[in-house]
């Protein structure tokens, strides 16, 4: 998806003599030196401040995590609590910009700001968390006064924080960043309302929204699919609030534009293909990755060389032996976060990989020579079967991932291994499509857990999946433990995924009759 907010564009401004900035932590100074300059190209001025700015670590006067200090003459000191100091950085930061208004106004500038700012220098703290889901304390935006903590629960004031910063967000994707910068520092409520006012169909909505009181505030402002996208700025731009991939090209709604070989990364925890193997004396390895990842800590991505996954730092480097495929990955679910990341590889001895492949249902990849001239055909048959699965089943929680002629059949809930063996004999058969239907059966119910993983229950759905199955899929299978299964779906009121889920397993009885 295109990106959608406008305060992303960076403004060709003239900029003159900068503050300095001053911290025990040389490495403050460096970001907040970049972090200002970025910041006056984000708004298109500069705002006024003091020539010296002190950096203050660990020490925060009164009752809030971080603070920024300002007089008549602009900003003079940044305060930043033990916790998260770069990130909360941008964002005090910001406040020079952002230093007048209304709390929800003051703040959800200094939350956008600060995105720009870490969207535009890749090495600077990542964007404020936001976990995504909705907001069901945060007052009216209105209301909101922002007092110190105490006043409010944690949960009220946190909520606060971020309905403002969603609230910016949306405002961002309707009015120019002239309104929404003032070179005063200042937004108030009359401001904002006359320029939506004048904004067309979109800001009547906004303003409909902000004037219908807190629980349409709610509403609007929730993000159900943790793309960072509010509710309502989906519906003014046409995506889908309850998809994460509105248009289904794997990336998320709200995705700025990124370079040419970078991959979205699936926050479902599955490896996709970096487009590069390890050539035939293995390779040095090296990840870039940027997004907009809205978690509570750098987010966890690896590389995976064939079935292992790489440990060490791969901005720093990795070693990938010969004629591995390399594969990429945000490490586990991330159930905390919201937004997006992509990742692309560069180094030396890589090579193209035609042999592994990813989409934003599957990843399917192969090593073994002699399982190479099965890949087509395997991969034309997964798309018919995920299809026909996700008819019977439901649309699973996690994509899939295959990996051709490993050494011998593994599965876990994260990668089905098929042996070369396996295939071939599916090939001789004529039937190059049970690969396939299998691989799709061992995901789904492998990622049912425990005691759904049943190999009756594989074969039974296997069987499901095919047109015409062969006897007997497999021989190590009872044959009557498959049939009954298979009528237990039938007879399930909610079909093969109650089946699935357990539902139907109580009590336990036979719908067949053993032979």
């Amino acid at each position: 998806m295109a990106w959608l907010f406008l305060f992303v564009v960076l403004f060709s401004a003239e900029v003159s003599a900068e503050p300095q900035f001053y911290s025990e932590d040389e490495a403050f100074q460096k970001i907040a030196t970049r972090a200002w300059t970025h910041a006056i190209r984000c708004t298109g001025w500069e705002a006024p401040a003091h020539d010296r700015i002190e950096i203050r670590i660990n020490y925060v006067e009164g009752s809030y995590d971080s603070a920024a200090w300002l007089d008549d003459d602009g900003l003079y000191r940044i305060d930043l609590g033990p916790e998260n100091p770069k990130r909360d950085l941008l964002h005090e930061l910001s406040h020079a910009w952002a230093r007048k208004g209304p709390a929800t106004l003051t703040e959800g500038r200094a939350d956008l700001l600060a995105d720009c700012i870490a969207q535009a220098q890749p090495e600077a703290p990542w964007l404020d968390p936001d976990p995504g889901g909705a907001l069901t304390e945060m007052p009216d935006l209105r209301k909101w006064e922002n007092a110190r903590r105490g006043s409010d629960s944690p949960h009220v004031q946190g909520h606060a924080y971020l309905a403002a910063a969603r609230f910016m967000r949306v405002i961002a994707t309707t009015l120019p960043p002239e309104e929404i910068w003032p070179q005063t520092g200042q937004l108030k409520w009359r401001q904002l309302t006359r320029s939506l006012e004048n904004a067309g169909p979109a800001g009547v909505t906004i303003l409909s929204v902000l004037e219908s009181g807190v629980t349409r505030q709610r509403m609007a402002l929730s993000d159900e699919d943790q793309d960072g996208m509010p509710w309502l700025a989906e519906v003014l731009q046409g995506t889908q609030p309850d998809r994460w991939d509105s248009d289904g090209d794997g990336w998320w709604d709200g995705a700025p534009p990124p370079p040419v070989a970078a991959v979205p990364l699936p926050p479902d925890g599955t490896p996709v293909c970096s487009g590069f193997a390890a050539g035939e004396h293995g390779a040095m390895v090296n990840m870039m990755y940027q997004g907009q990842w809205r978690g509570t800590t750098r987010p966890p991505v690896q590389v995976i060389a064939g079935d292992t996954l790489i440990q060490d730092d791969p901005a720093k480097g990795v070693w990938v032996p010969p004629n591995q495929p390399v594969l990429m990955i945000l490490e586990g679910k991330q159930h905390h976060s919201s937004g997006g990341i992509w990742a692309m590889v560069g180094g030396q001895g890589l090579v193209l990989d035609w042999n592994c492949r990813s989409t934003p249902k599957y990843t399917l990849w192969v090593r073994d020579p002699l399982a190479v001239p099965l890949l087509d055909s395997f991969e034309q048959a997964l798309i018919e079967h995920l299809k026909r699965a996700d008819g019977l089943l439901g649309t699973p929680h996690q994509r899939v991932v295959v990996h051709l002629g490993a050494p011998s059949l593994q599965v876990n809930p994260e990668v089905v291994q098929l042996p070369t063996s396996l295939l071939r004999w599916a090939a001789e058969q004529e039937r190059a499509d049970i690969g396939a239907a299998l691989a799709v059966s061992l995901h789904r119910v492998w990622q049912a857990g425990q005691p759904q993983r049943r190999w009756d229950t594989v074969e039974a759905i296997t069987r499901a999946i095919l047109d015409n199955p062969p006897e007997p899929l497999f021989v190590s299978v009872d044959r009557w433990a498959t049939e009954n299964r298979r009528l237990r779906a039938v007879q399930c009121p909610t079909g093969w995924k109650g089946l699935l889920t357990g539902n139907c397993d109580t009590p336990e009885r036979e719908t067949a009759s053993k032979p």
